[in-house]
């Protein structure tokens, strides 16, 4: 296991370049109240109006797998604990190999490769076969991979949790409650949280970089609201998570299915568009230090 410092110095001799990350909230979630008729039949923790949404959603997802360069790979990755944060990404992916099947330039692999419970290792010679099929001269097809892993940083610990239940009372939460947190900094940290998805995303760029070094990565996560909040304000305000950084989006809270795009780009710039807007952000707030374009972010 990789301990987080060194995670972040094995990241600075893999290539970020040429990663997408795309990040979207989990799917209406089933609560304990929902009627049985409401609940989705086949994904666990959401409901047929959440599945629905996701479906429609994926549209998004189609214009931006369109425009990636030749080779690309999209794999869906990323997910909490958290059931409905898998289901979300289930749904993603039934419709993205329904919307491309039978298309030319689109590999869709026949067997689904999913996290079994003693981790990926039993699915890493399917990665290996689709690395050498992808490095084969003349390809020029991109391809799409259902590979979810559990990113333990996509997961809030027992204290986070109870520092949540005890500053919010609904799992619910308004913009004007999200800017509260943000401004008195009370419960769960932003800032810390906002880093920690950040080291999460590291994690998979790193592994999947072992199979694919040099090709266009776009991968497709899922999580919670308030942790993505914290990470959306993070990358917009040039790595302060305050309540202005939270205005520039929206000042509302993420809504269930919405999407966000983080881009490193070949040459160096690194972009982050959501709600409409596109941010450009300094290279400074993915390195280990604190200092960013001469400030400092506040403290953990």
């Amino acid at each position: 296991m990789f301990n987080q410092d060194r995670l972040l110095r094995l990241n600075n001799k893999i290539n970020m370049k040429k990663s997408e990350f795309i990040f979207s909230r989990h799917a209406k979630r089933a609560m304990p109240e929902t009627p049985k008729e409401e609940l989705s039949e086949k994904y666990f923790g959401i409901t047929k109006e959440g599945e629905k949404e996701i479906r429609e959603r994926t549209k998004e997802l189609v214009d931006i797998v369109e425009k990636l360069p030749d080779k690309s790979i999209v794999i869906l990755s990323g997910v909490s604990r958290a059931g409905r944060t898998r289901s979300t990404l289930e749904i993603y992916g039934s419709e993205l190999r329904s919307i491309f099947k039978g298309r030319e330039d689109i590999i869709i692999p026949q067997k689904q490769i999913e996290e079994k419970e003693e981790g990926p290792h039993e699915s890493l010679d399917d990665l290996k076969s689709i690395s050498g099929m992808m490095k084969a001269e003349g390809r020029r097809e991109k391809a799409i991979i259902q590979f979810p892993l559990w990113i333990k940083q996509f997961t809030a610990s027992p204290k986070q949790w109870k520092e949540w239940s005890n500053y919010f009372s609904t799992a619910k939460k308004s913009g004007s409650e999200i800017a509260q947190w943000i401004e008195e900094k009370k419960g769960p940290s932003p800032l810390k949280l906002a880093k920690d998805l950040l080291i999460g995303i590291k994690r998979v760029n790193i592994f999947f970089r072992k199979f694919f070094p040099e090709n266009t990565i776009m991968f497709i996560n899922v999580d919670h609201s308030g942790e993505l909040d914290a990470l959306f304000t993070y990358l917009a305000n040039e790595g302060a998570v305050e309540k202005e950084g939270f205005e520039k989006i929206g000042g509302k809270e993420v809504e269930e299915g919405e999407i966000s795009q983080l881009s490193f780009l070949p040459d160096g710039e690194i972009e982050f568009k959501y709600r409409g807007a596109t941010f450009s952000c300094p290279s400074g707030i993915f390195n280990p230090e604190d200092k960013i374009s001469g400030r400092n972010t506040q403290n953990d």
